[in-house]
């Protein structure tokens, strides 16, 4: 009798299939039988509880992925700011800003993460204008982008000036068409708003809180003057129609570059954000949906401000840092505490492949001179360094990397509190981690967390060398993720 696969220990052939990509190739493998069918899912579950016992046990690892450089392979450009959603087996980047040329992109790309390579879809229909800090939801198997803000083109400043939008565009990845949802002529629609948050609610709604809103001087688009936000808005993504939701009693200050995380049908949280150039933020808010049918789109709402505790383990900053939830967890990034952390930086002629090179002589906005009307040169750097500094400077010749930080939220709905994990010591010995960045975008995959893109500032500008000398873009793929146990 001629001995197969299938005769090995269900222990062992388990363990094999959790070898295998959890995307495509576990898929294919749960169609040979009905053993493998079963132990295919048994893996998957595995891969999921893993991901979630890392992150609670702060066990990730950092893994880089490659650009690939065949011939038949696209390069995404480097870019910060941009839009990223998950959906089924890619993950979908749109737009962003490239601090190289002061360009704000429009172009949609994927990322196959079965085969790990960068896919750029020739789309049809009508795409959305280039754009960053903009929204990007999955709803049905689409993706739902909104708002948005085009930079200033450095050429032609008097015929494209910067903007705010308040379009909604529908990718069908199916037909691979791009298209533009009317805007309804009726009063009670969103206004034009970047840096926002949004998420999908109760199924077939979006739900977005705060950004900056455009202010109509009555002249119509483009909108250049803004101000931040603390609204709350539902669309209906059956109708595509707008409900700004009224909410009486305490609420959270106006805020841009914040997270949001919709944790069930009826509770929205909120962390951190930027009020202004000069105006982090540190405090969490939940929004509780506390009467109304699933089909309504007018709620009842109530903030509650949400009790920190254990803050001295957090991340240092809660603006233009995403969090992504893990099971009971959110995982946030930032610069690290510790100055084991802290690493020496490489002559600028030598980079190492974390390196990107640095920018020209073109200055790049951060998100923060989006609440600011024309401004002198000199405001525009300070107002810019506010937001970009993320972290503190450290002395010259020295830079930070990217540590993890959990925030357990199993007590969040019920005792309003959360407790930030105290960090493990094996974290802090974790090898390549990523340079302090920020605007990146982090979102969940099968068993790993995916940081993408960002912008980082270099240690040594002080907030009065702001420059576009100072700052370098990334087009690098990162993974959190976690080493299976060898039997």
């Amino acid at each position: 009798m001629v001995a197969s696969i299938n005769d090995l220990p269900e222990v062992v052939l388990e363990y094999i299939l959790l070898q295998l990509s959890p995307y495509s190739d576990l898929h294919a493998c749960s169609q040979v039988n009905r053993l493998w069918n079963v132990l295919a899912k048994r893996a998957m579950v595995k891969i999921r509880r893993d991901l979630e016992l890392a992150v609670q046990s702060q066990q990730l690892q950092w893994f880089t992925r490659p650009l690939q450089s065949s011939a038949t392979c696209s390069h995404i450009q480097k870019r910060h700011s941009h839009s990223c959603a998950v959906l089924g087996q890619r993950m979908y980047v749109f737009g962003g800003c490239t601090s190289n040329t002061s360009t704000t992109y429009n172009d949609l790309w994927w990322y196959d993460l079965g085969r790990r390579v960068w896919v750029k879809p020739l789309s049809f229909g009508t795409y959305p204008p280039p754009k960053a800090c903009a929204s990007l939801i999955t709803h049905r198997g689409k993706l739902v982008l909104f708002g948005g803000w085009a930079h200033t083109s450095p050429y032609y400043p008097l015929y494209n000036s910067w903007r705010i939008f308040d379009h909604i565009h529908i990718y069908d990845p199916v037909m691979n068409c791009w298209t533009e949802v009317n805007r309804m002529a009726t009063s009670g629609c969103c206004p034009a708003t970047a840096g926002h948050s949004a998420t999908l609610f109760r199924e077939d709604k979006m739900l977005l809180f705060g950004g900056l809103q455009a202010l109509d001087d009555g002249r119509g688009p483009p909108y250049n003057m803004s101000v931040a936000s603390n609204d709350v808005w539902l669309l209906n993504l059956r109708s595509m129609m707008w409900s700004k939701q009224k909410i009486q009693g305490t609420k959270p200050k106006p805020r841009y570059g914040h997270s949001q995380i919709a944790l069930d049908d009826g509770h929205i949280f909120i962390i951190g954000g930027c009020s202004g150039p000069d105006d982090m933020l540190y405090d969490m808010w939940l929004l509780e949906a506390c009467s109304g049918s699933a089909t309504s789109d007018t709620l009842e709402w109530k903030w509650y401000p949400i009790d920190v505790v254990n803050q001295k383990n957090g991340a240092p900053r809660l603006s233009f840092h995403p969090a992504c939830r893990v099971g009971d967890r959110v995982v946030m990034l930032g610069r690290s505490r510790y100055g084991a952390k802290i690493v020496p930086q490489t002559p600028a002629r030598a980079y190492s492949p974390l390196q990107i090179r640095p920018l020209g002589s073109s200055f790049t906005p951060s998100t923060s001179r989006l609440n600011r009307g024309p401004a002198s040169g000199a405001a525009v750097r300070q107002a810019g360094a506010a937001a970009m500094a993320a972290s503190p400077t450290h002395a010259a010749g020295w830079k930070s990397t990217m540590c993890v930080y959990a925030l357990d939220i199993s007590e969040l709905v019920e005792s309003r509190k959360v407790r930030w994990v105290e960090r493990a010591e094996a974290l802090g010995r974790a090898q390549h981690p990523p340079e302090h960045l920020v605007l990146y975008t982090l979102v969940k995959g099968q068993g790993e967390l995916l940081m993408f893109g960002g912008i980082r500032r270099e240690s040594g500008a002080t907030s009065s060398e702001f420059s576009a000398n100072s700052e370098t873009a990334s087009n690098v793929l990162y993974s959190l993720s976690f080493t299976h146990e060898v039997i």
